[in-house]
């Protein structure tokens, strides 16, 4: 079996993935020697020890998920750094499955696969599953949240309603900057059900999984404190002062950033006051920190908007330049393409709300604080996923139909068509050319026939604007002519090859993206030179050769071409007529280079292209050869 006919079976896809994620950071992290950690992962790694050894957690000012977590794994394998790694490498993988399942129920499961598979080689995500830090934790909790948090929009039962809140809980514990999206999280369930009771239940069940470490805050500080998870406001003052500019400012560096850079940024009574009870110390800091705000306003907004730019970089602006070519070469990427996302799923916004309202939330949180990118990872899985649906977007616009239509095919599309404004746009330029060739010809009266009419939307222009045009219609989808017959009553179902006309019927013979579907062109030129009068113009549009959409066709079906939709240069068109007994009246070429009408379908636009003609004739989107079919 082909690999590609093994992963078309989600299950297959799904185990694929999973082991492909897991070997990637398998291979990356446990090579590392146990040394080579950030410098916060000292901290992280004495909690989870005192937790394992039963010393408790003490006083510590971090919120207590992950070294909870860091304490399951040292009490079953001892203090071991590779045992963390495998683990987070375990949780990295089980993420790519989760944001596959969350694209799938939010969009589509071909945006999915697109993110499933991104991930799985991201390079944040890898360098974070080898270090002891919350990063790879908390990635998993948010993606898992988010993920039930669609289920229960779809399926508001107890089971997925209690999983949800408990979920959040546990990533509150993990990360208190995430509480404030869990509550537009349960907003946007009210919303979405449509049933207050579900937002509701799913809040009080986060609360309640919260609530056992507020009561031993509570406790612990004889009563005298109340710290539902953990304490901010030592961090706000350290972020709310004049040193904190020094860190936002600094510019770009070729090394990551160590403790000995960022000593200018520490306020001068930093480590006095770490010195004091937690109550106490909390106290004076969150004073500091008012105060300071209130003294100085516009340097804290300057400081929220130097943090905004920061934390939102393409790269990192302390790192060797290796690990910014690869930033830019990935979040680089999908940073542009998850906006463009947002603006292509506006008519998702319901759907897409909690994703925004994630960004916003978890991004305002930030701009109070120290910004470093790596506090960004944890929700880089849903920029990719709006990445991904960008690209699941153009490949589903833009790809080319395989094998040859059938009538039932042609059915289908017709049936309930709208005419996008891209389409209205090439449909308007394909008018001026029809106009020009009706107005060559002499006559009182002019037959026209569309063969291959669809939609008929030229043949409409034509009958509302010409008072000389006699128009029929041909088409071989039973649909669309039933369709067309409300307009012309000279419609017809009928073979292009084979049409029900007498000889030297028409004046003027116009088709669109017919000929590409043919399997025998000059078996249609033959039959238009018999229904079209002497010195009656064929007018005939056709995808382009050397186009940018050529070249996407080949790159999409690994150079194998598309047998039923083909594509023409100047000179191959016109040898198909010319040896059928028609001479070259004119030619005409739309949309050079293909990136203007790109554009309009990929955001259902319309505008007047900038460019308007190239200098090589096959390298237009679409070309048109006006020929003339020689006297007899």
């Amino acid at each position: 079996m082909k690999p590609g006919e093994f992963i078309k079976s989600e299950k297959n896809f799904l185990v694929s993935v999973f082991c492909f994620s897991l070997l990637v950071r398998l291979a990356y992290a446990l090579p590392l020697p146990a040394a080579k950690l950030s410098p916060d992962a000292a901290g992280w790694i004495d909690i989870g020890w005192g937790l394992a050894r039963g010393a408790g957690f003490a006083g510590d000012w971090r919120p207590p998920g992950f070294g909870f977590f860091l304490a399951f794994i040292f009490f079953i394998f001892g203090k071991s750094i590779l045992a963390v790694r495998a683990a987070q490498a375990l949780l990295g993988a089980f993420t790519c499955v989760l944001i596959y399942k969350t694209g799938k129920r939010l969009f589509s499961e071909g945006a999915g696969r697109i993110a499933a598979v991104l991930m799985s080689f991201y390079p944040y995500f890898l360098a974070y599953t080898g270090d002891v830090i919350s990063e790879t934790f908390l990635t998993f909790m948010i993606a898992a949240s988010v993920f039930y948090t669609v289920k229960t929009s779809q399926e508001p039962g107890w089971k997925n309603i209690v999983i949800t809140g408990v979920l959040f809980g546990f990533t509150g514990l993990t990360k208190s900057t995430t509480l404030p999206f869990f509550l537009l999280s349960c907003a946007w369930l009210w919303w979405n059900t449509k049933s207050f009771r579900t937002g509701f239940l799913v809040g009080l069940c986060t609360l309640a999984a919260i609530l056992p470490w507020s009561l031993r805050n509570y406790f612990h500080y004889d009563k005298s404190y109340v710290m539902p998870v953990n304490t901010p406001w030592c961090q706000l003052y350290g972020s709310s002062c004049d040193t904190a500019f020094w860190s936002e400012m600094m510019g770009e560096l070729d090394t990551p950033q160590s403790d000995k850079m960022t000593e200018p940024a520490i306020p001068k009574d930093w480590l006095e006051l770490k010195t004091l009870p937690l109550p106490e110390r909390d106290k004076i800091c969150k004073k500091k920190a008012f105060d300071w705000i209130s003294a100085n306003p516009d340097k804290f907004y300057s400081l929220c908007w130097l943090r905004f730019k920061h934390f939102w970089r393409l790269y990192p602006m302390m790192a060797y330049p290796w690990q910014k070519y690869a930033a830019m070469a990935t979040s680089g990427l999908y940073i542009p393409l998850a906006f463009a996302g947002f603006i292509l799923s506006i008519k998702q916004f319901k759907r897409t709300s909690l994703l925004m309202a994630l960004f916003a939330s978890y991004t305002l949180v930030h701009l109070f604080f120290v910004v470093v990118m790596r506090y960004r990872v944890p929700i880089d899985p849903f920029l990719i996923l709006m990445a991904a649906y960008t690209l699941n977007a153009l490949l589903e616009k833009l790809r080319p139909s395989q094998g040859e239509v059938t009538n039932a095919d042609w059915d289908q599309k017709w049936e309930g068509h709208k005419t996008s404004k891209a389409e209205a746009w090439i449909a308007s330029q394909r008018d001026k050319v029809l106009a020009g060739c009706l107005d060559r010809l002499k006559g009182e009266k002019k037959k026209v026939l569309e063969i291959g009419c669809g939609s008929a939307i030229n043949l409409k222009k034509i009958k509302n604007s010409r008072t000389d045009a006699d128009c029929y219609a041909l088409d071989r989808s039973p649909v669309a002519i039933e369709l067309a017959k409300k307009d012309f009553p000279n419609a017809f179902v009928g073979d292009c090859e084979k049409t029900p006309f007498e000889d030297k019927k028409f004046d003027l013979i116009y088709s669109s993206g017919v000929m590409e579907h043919l399997g025998d062109e000059s078996a249609f030129a033959a039959e238009m030179r018999r229904i079209l009068k002497d010195d009656g113009l064929l007018v005939t549009f056709v995808p382009a050769r050397y186009s940018l959409w050529r070249f996407y066709q080949l790159l999409l079906y690994w150079f194998a071409g598309n047998d039923f939709e083909k594509s023409y240069t100047y000179g191959g068109l016109l040898s198909v007529f010319s040896s059928r007994g028609f001479e070259e009246a004119d030619f005409i070429g739309l949309d050079p280079f293909s990136a203007q009408g790109a554009i309009m379908k990929l955001f259902d636009v319309s505008f007047d292209p900038p460019v308007k003609s190239t200098p090589f004739k096959s390298a237009y989107t679409e070309i048109c050869l006006v020929a003339r079919k020689k006297a007899s």
